[in-house]
């Protein structure tokens, strides 16, 4: 054989192995809502994907409106995750969740994550979607919707030991530059084309590990416009690989030192709990991940607000023993003991956090004796409606009520009156919006509803 056509050929050989290693295929699911699927943006991602000889292989539920604890219930959702092993599965919570609404946002990760790990808990397969803040909305202000949104989609990355796909930070680089390209949709919410394809060149680079700049794939864009959200693009990638909240390399991507941890009992069976200044109960703390140490030693911290003032700052000590360097999922029951000495009868509010970060919060009620002849009861010794209300309630009651108490949510007295007929109209109009707390007085019995004012 000709010595130059081998020479050829071996060249040929060489580039076609090396092209087919450079050349990868991805499975993703997409959850999340209208910002995931206007102008169907997993297909750009998957276009883009092509154009530079990469495979996306994907599917989504993306309902408007929807929320990722909805998708953590949604038997389409969870048979989704359930149908396939995917490479990694994309989680895009509703906008303002992650802003204003953060417990809400962490419950519904939590809960999907599990699922999503199920198999391989150890296995690191969650991209968070961190989208972007409001263009001009009053009630949210960009610049603070927009850090909000991505203090929570970072700290749920660093919580959950998994990735962010940070859309919202390559948005930002775009309003800063005076807005070079629109990125909104009429309503000033939703992504227009170009929004879409910003964040399909981030989710490109967060998946893929590779830069999107030079793709030849533009949509309906102008080469230029296009060029120029490829390299905002990379720019936010390179950042988020910087942080650690983009995984790099070729081993396979695995968490460490993951806490979790929640309380046995709901709200209303906490303020059943609650008994001699003392409210008793259980948690659950579950560690997940490869740990270099055998003993797991932290503690959850439980904060009591009452009044506007921090009176119970304190700690429940936890102490687990785990293999090492392995993959550990692994949970136990430690007692929560609270004393509530320094508790007031009344309304307070219990924080629970974990690793310095909140996890929870419960409002309860501590009842108590007054002056050693009153005492708090369960049972309904009055009616009310409606509930909500707006200006006025109907009380009704089968004996005199001797003492009606309106409190507001931290315990303060708004209005203390008699009621001598069994059916009393009040007048709630001068009460802003928000939750209440009846409390009525007759004999020795008090008890204690919650009213909403709207």
């Amino acid at each position: 054989m000709n010595k130059k056509l081998l020479l050829t050929l071996t060249l040929t050989l060489i580039l076609s192995v090396f092209m087919l290693k450079a050349q990868t295929t991805k499975k993703v699911l997409f959850l999340g809502n209208s910002y995931t699927y206007y102008s169907d943006m997993p297909d750009i991602v998957e276009q883009l994907a092509l154009s530079n000889g990469d495979t996306l292989i994907h599917d989504r539920n993306t309902p408007g409106g929807h929320k990722l604890i909805e998708h953590a219930v949604s038997a389409l959702s969870i048979n989704k995750i359930q149908s396939e092993d995917w490479d990694h599965v994309v989680l895009q919570d509703h906008s303002l969740r992650p802003a204003y609404h953060y417990l809400e946002f962490y419950k519904g990760a939590e809960q999907l994550i599990q699922l999503i790990n199920e198999d391989a808990p150890c296995l690191n397969k969650t991209i968070f979607y961190m989208t972007w803040g409001r263009e001009n909305n009053g009630s949210y202000p960009y610049n603070e919707h927009q850090q909000l949104t991505t203090d929570g989609y970072n700290t749920m990355a660093n919580i959950l030991d998994t990735e962010v796909s940070p859309v919202g930070a390559a948005w930002k680089k775009v309003r800063d530059d005076n807005d070079f390209v629109d990125l909104y949709d009429p309503d000033g919410s939703h992504p227009s084309y170009a929004g879409s394809y910003l964040a399909a060149c981030v989710f490109y680079a967060t998946i893929f590990d590779k830069s999107p700049v030079g793709l030849t794939f533009t949509g309906s864009l102008t080469s230029a416009n296009a060029a120029y959200l490829q390299e905002k693009a990379f720019e936010a990638y390179n950042e988020y690989v910087t942080l650690n909240l983009i995984h790099t390399g070729t081993l396979e991507d695995t968490v460490a030192d993951v806490f979790r941890a929640k309380l046995n009992n709901s709200a209303s069976e906490l303020n059943s709990l609650i008994a001699n200044n003392t409210l008793n109960t259980t948690f659950d703390f579950a560690y997940i991940g490869y740990s270099s140490q055998s003993n797991i030693n932290t503690n959850l911290k439980y904060i009591i607000y009452q009044n506007g003032n921090q009176v119970i700052n304190s700690l429940a000590p936890i102490s687990m023993t785990v293999e090492i360097n392995e993959c550990v999922n692994q949970t136990s029951t430690y007692p929560l003991n609270i004393d509530l000495f320094d508790v007031a009868a009344g309304i307070f509010n219990v924080d629970i956090l974990l690793n310095g970060n909140l996890i929870a919060d419960y409002t309860l009620q501590k009842e108590a004796v007054i002056n050693n002849t009153i005492e708090i009861v369960n049972e309904d010794l009055f009616s009310f409606y409606p509930n909500p209300a707006k200006a006025q309630i109907q009380i009704q009651s089968e004996e005199q009520i001797e003492e009606l108490t309106i409190q507001d949510i931290i315990g303060k007295d708004l209005t203390i009156q008699s009621m001598p007929a069994l059916h009393e109209t009040i007048d709630v109009s001068n009460l802003k919006s928000g939750l209440y707390i009846l409390q009525a007085r007759i004999g020795n019995k008090v008890s204690v509803r919650k009213l909403t004012i709207l």
